[in-house]
């Protein structure tokens, strides 16, 4: 389990001066450049929330037979809330950013040579820890990546099932931070 990083709204001593320097007053305000694509933290930050609602939502049948398992190629499993989280990721990132194009866990994977030529590309797994969620013993996440080549730039981890739910988020120099619900 990964250690709690400092709220959002209470900046670290030794980050002050970071944020001054790069004329960002809160985290929350966080943009990160993707060649001429501006892209705002809290949007994404956004989506992996609503992804994790929609877990949570098939998460809370009390019949796993409603989760609608399936085994994928690879015979790791695949249910309703991989594919749902998946879907409104997918439809999120491209309805605000459709010039960046995503590789996820749940799509069908374009060859090297093509993805190889992405300048920018978001990395994406919609359900991290399916086996963990068919246990319900709630160690999953959402994660949604951005990547500049082949190096990750921006990134942000939901917990959705954690009490109270957990979104960490980070970006290259600009500092790693938490959003604890409630």
């Amino acid at each position: 389990m990964p250690l709690p990083l400092p709220p959002i709204h209470h900046p670290t001593p030794q980050h002050q001066h970071q944020y001054k320097h790069k004329n960002t007053l809160l985290p929350a305000t966080m943009i990160i450049q993707a060649g001429a694509v501006k892209i705002l933290a809290k949007d994404v930050v956004s989506i992996a929330k609503t992804a994790g609602d929609a877990i949570m939502s098939i998460y809370a049948f009390p019949d796993t037979v409603s989760w609608d398992v399936k085994a994928k190629s690879d015979d790791s499993p695949l249910t309703a809330a991989d594919l749902a989280a998946n879907n409104l990721i997918c439809a999120s990132l491209k309805e605000k950013y459709p010039s960046i194009p995503i590789v996820s866990e749940e799509n069908k994977l374009l060859s090297y040579d093509e993805r190889s030529q992405w300048p920018y590309y978001w990395c994406v797994d919609p359900l991290d820890g399916t086996k963990e969620f068919l246990k319900r013993n709630g160690q999953f996440t959402v994660n949604i990546g951005l990547c500049q080549g082949k190096s990750p730039i921006f990134g942000v981890v939901h917990v959705p099932a954690m009490e109270p739910s957990k979104t960490y988020y980070g970006a290259k120099g600009q500092g790693a931070f938490v959003e604890i619900a409630g």
